[in-house]
């Protein structure tokens, strides 16, 4: 018999907003965490989904977005083997310090897991879950490099193919049967509040602000390069974005606490705008 797993990641919280490594330990919801479980809650809602059993993650920021997503009305089981990847020795660091993907076993060696043993938890989870007699259609809160494993567990069968990364409140539709998890549909909306943006294009003192436009739908235009940042900026450099500023509107800088910082006062100056500090 079919059944259907609704597999969701869940919403922003504050360690996401400070980009700092989050696995085992945990932070509370922001409040465009709560708006996106809110939004999740509605997709359900329009397209006319019930659960039978609802199920998390043991980590509040989970927790939090199920009684949310379910409007506090559903009893559900908070499960350990739903919990994130173990970082060890990483946990609540920068992520910054994270090494290339794929990470493989990488963190084993500071006390965490290992990508095969987070894939292999995830799959005897939900298939455990599943294989319950009364579980027809479930919802089960997760995480996202979590919901990642699980997805690539079963790759192969996935009708819908993932193309990027898992925002926060995704929402992965599986289809289960003899033993088979189907990837049939995929909500990913990157809900964020600049969304409803026109110009999404900010200017920075260094191109490594590059995380905050992946996150956050954003453009930058920066003075300097990661790769040339010991190199000065040339005048035809700065001319260019004080004419892009001036055309834009824009009256201020982004910088970080470095050399690059002269470089934005400088255009500041030019712009009769300020800097405003990114940590």
């Amino acid at each position: 018999m079919k059944k259907t797993l609704y597999l969701m990641r869940h919403g922003q919280t504050l360690f996401n907003l400070q980009h700092k490594i989050q696995g085992w330990c945990d932070a509370p919801l922001t409040e465009l965490g709560i708006k996106q479980a809110q939004i999740a809650s509605q997709y359900f809602k329009e397209n006319n989904i019930t659960f039978d059993h609802a199920y998390s993650s043991t980590s509040e920021r989970a927790c939090d977005t199920l009684e949310i997503v379910t409007e506090y009305q559903m009893p559900y089981t908070r499960v350990k083997g739903l919990k994130e990847w173990n970082f060890g020795a990483f946990e609540g660091k920068d992520e910054c310090l994270n090494p290339k993907l794929p990470y493989g076993d990488f963190f084993k060696q500071f006390g965490g897991d290992g990508e095969m043993e987070l894939r292999e938890r995830m799959v005897k989870t939900l298939t455990d879950i599943m294989n319950k007699e009364d579980h027809h259609v479930v919802l089960a809160v997760s995480h996202g490099a979590a919901c990642a494993q699980f997805y690539r567990a079963w790759e192969q069968y996935a009708k819908v193919i993932k193309k990027e990364r898992f925002y926060n409140c995704c929402i992965l539709k599986f289809e289960y049967e003899d033993g088979i998890f189907t990837m049939v549909d995929l909500y990913n909306k990157n809900v964020n509040r600049f969304k409803g943006l026109k110009e999404k294009t900010f200017v920075t003192s260094h191109e490594a602000f590059a995380y905050l436009c992946r996150d956050m739908g954003l453009e930058q235009k920066a003075i300097k390069g990661v790769a040339n940042e010991d190199v000065e900026a040339t005048i035809k450099d700065m001319q260019g974005l004080v004419d892009f500023c001036r055309a834009n509107g824009i009256n201020v800088v982004f910088s970080e606490n470095s050399d690059s910082q002269k470089d934005a006062e400088t255009l500041a100056n030019e712009i009769k705008g300020k800097v405003i500090p990114i940590y």
